[in-house]
């Protein structure tokens, strides 16, 4: 009991990180800072290539319009790759 408790204390802080640097990467997202926002989720997913909505706002960054890097295929691949992260969790 006591592994797994010094377990969680490692891996929480790690777990917040990563949830603070996505929504950091929706705010740029919704300001229209494309770049920043791409360069976040890229590191998201750097540490952790197996992360749902790191791949789930990738796809709504490519499906976004407004975005110079609109790309239709690319927003489906990355929302196929949220669909897949979770069938493995």
């Amino acid at each position: 009991a006591c592994l797994l408790f010094s377990l969680v204390l490692l891996i929480a802080p790690t777990v917040r990180g990563q949830q603070a640097a996505l929504r950091q990467a929706e705010s740029k997202m919704e300001a229209g800072k494309w770049a920043g926002a791409r360069q976040l989720l890229g590191k998201a997913l750097g540490k952790d290539s197996i992360n749902t909505e790191a791949h789930w706002l990738l796809a709504q960054f490519f499906f976004t319009r407004s975005n110079t890097s609109f790309n239709l295929d690319s927003a489906q691949h990355f929302a196929l790759l949220a669909l897949s992260d979770l069938s493995r969790s």
